[in-house]
């Protein structure tokens, strides 16, 4: 599985996310974006492949800018981890469709745990596919 992890170089929580998906989660592969051309350069290409972006968004007005990327997020999980705790950030991201937000969480545990599900039922659906495709030889 490819997960992109966006975050402004130097975002503690996003490095000890990434150390704990290596430590924890080595199948993942993490596709790092520091800047909006990062991340608009590898959500653009075809194929990407990419399963789940996970982006740490530090003001409203950053997040206000991803609006214009919504189609770019389609067909994968997004993960979103607000700085800031106000109700009018929160409402934002809410309208983006994550499949999770996190605002509080200094260790990156709750990511963490939505992440490693989302994988886990990913390997599942894969296993089941490769059954189901095993019977058809048959």
């Amino acid at each position: 599985m490819r997960v992109m992890i966006h975050a402004k170089k130097g975002e503690k929580k996003a490095a000890t996310l990434k150390l704990k998906i290596r430590e924890q989660l080595p199948e993942i592969r993490i596709i790092p974006s520091e800047s909006m051309s990062d991340l608009t350069g590898e959500l653009g290409r075809p194929l990407n492949n990419i399963s789940v972006i996970i982006m740490f968004i530090p003001t409203l007005k950053t997040l206000d800018l991803l609006f214009s990327l919504k189609s770019f997020f389609e067909n994968k999980k997004l993960i979103l981890v607000l700085a800031g705790q106000d109700n009018q950030t929160f409402i934002r991201g809410l309208q983006l469709n994550p499949s999770f937000i996190s605002t509080g969480d200094v260790h990156g545990d709750d990511v963490f745990r939505v992440l490693k599900r989302i994988n886990q039922r990913q390997r599942t659906m894969t296993q089941i596919s490769m059954h189901l495709n095993k019977k058809e030889e048959i």
